[in-house]
């Protein structure tokens, strides 16, 4: 980075960032693991502020995807904020099996298609992987020929929507 005057916000496991938009006052989103947070850092303030867990509070927020000015939010369901995380719509129902067995019933990964914002892929601990060609309007499973594993990440071809490629780990909780 060429910024010579750095703002440290803090130590945190696993953190990801997130810019929604360029420019000199726009805010840089970051969400952190452990604990599990949602900070926003506005750089014209030099302000940091812990918008805590972010969303509404139905689960823990494990995954966020981002594009086009949006930030999404996963737990069990889609939630999408288009204000700068000030308020939050749910644009999905349950995405998973529930919490059992060896999976916590947890959204682990959200992509969004750089080559249309409409299309969103959604993986889930208990090996699903949901597609959405509307903005969250429909939701079909697209996991059906996929290994019964923990999907770790998707990612969405940057010139095909359609495509994606997904990962998986091998750990299951109950083996």
């Amino acid at each position: 980075s060429s910024n010579k005057n750095p703002y440290h916000c803090g130590t945190t496991d696993g953190t990801s960032i997130f810019h929604l938009a360029e420019g000199p006052n726009q805010a840089v989103y970051a969400r952190t693991i452990m604990p599990l947070y949602i900070l926003r850092y506005t750089p014209a303030t030099r302000k940091l502020e812990n918008l805590g867990r972010g969303g509404p509070d139905d689960g823990e927020a494990y995954s966020f995807g981002h594009c086009d000015g949006k930030l999404y939010y996963g737990t069990y369901r889609i939630y999408k904020t288009a204000d700068g995380a000030e308020s939050w719509s749910a644009i999905s129902t349950n995405l998973t099996n529930g919490n059992q067995g060896g999976n916590y019933g947890t959204i682990t990964t959200i992509a969004v298609a750089p080559s249309n914002p409409s299309v969103l892929y959604v993986g889930t601990d208990d090996s699903n992987v949901w597609v959405t060609q509307n903005g969250g309007g429909a939701w079909p499973n697209v996991s059906t020929a996929l290994p019964n594993r923990w999907v770790t990440r998707v990612a969405v071809d940057p010139g095909m929507a359609g495509t994606a490629y997904v990962t998986f780990s091998g750990l299951r909780w109950n083996e």
